[in-house]
This record gives structure tokens, C-alpha cells and sequence, in this order.
């Protein structure tokens, strides 16, 4: 087969074009910061970036609902600690109401 210089011009300017697409392709990345800039490149590392991102908000929204979570508990504890110190009191009152050291009348006051 015969190789003319048209070819050889031919073949260069497509390797040409296709190292300039390379260069354009690597430039973008290092510029946007992302391996991939649609999904339809690579969709493999799209779904794995797309579920490791649902993974991080999903830990996220965990973390969350630990906290509330905590907050509420600290609440409850603090109304019941609340309760329980106004049990204490009620006690206290009634054995002092049903001891004798007290009149009637301030017994029933």
C-alpha cells in the first residue's frame, strides 16, 4: 500500500486533535475539580460518586438526629429531675402534716 503525504498529514492532525482534546479534557479537571464534569463520561464513577454523596448525607443527617436525640433526653431528664423534687417536697410536707408536733389547724392549713 502506498502512503501518500496527504495521509500522513491526515493521520497527524488527528492525533493532533486528539492529544488537544486530552490536554482540554485534564485542564477542565484540574480547573473544576471533578473527575468528571456529566455522568454520561463515565457512568460508573458517576453512581459511585452519587451514592458515596447520599452516604455522607445521610451520616450527616445521622449525626443530627443523635443530637436531637440527646437534646430531648436532656430534656425529659430535667423535667423528671423537676418531678421528682416536687414528690420530694409533697413528702416532706405530709409527714410534717402527719406528725404531731403540729396543731389541727395547722394541719389542715
Amino acid at each position: 500500500m502506498r502512503i501518500t503525504n496527504p495521509m500522513i498529514t491526515n493521520r497527524m492532525l488527528i492525533n493532533l486533535n486528539k492529544n488537544v482534546r486530552r490536554v482540554d479534557r485534564l485542564y477542565t479537571q484540574i480547573a473544576s475539580g471533578k473527575k468528571i464534569q456529566f455522568a454520561s463520561e463515565n457512568p460508573i464513577i458517576a453512581a459511585r460518586a452519587l451514592k458515596f454523596r447520599s452516604n455522607a448525607d445521610e451520616t450527616v443527617q445521622y449525626q443530627k438526629n443523635v443530637n436531637q436525640g440527646l437534646s430531648w433526653m436532656e430534656i425529659t431528664e430535667e423535667a423528671f429531675s423537676n418531678v421528682e423534687n416536687v414528690f420530694a417536697k409533697i413528702h416532706e410536707l405530709v409527714t410534717q402534716g402527719a406528725s404531731d408536733t403540729y396543731s389541727t389547724g395547722d394541719r389542715k392549713k
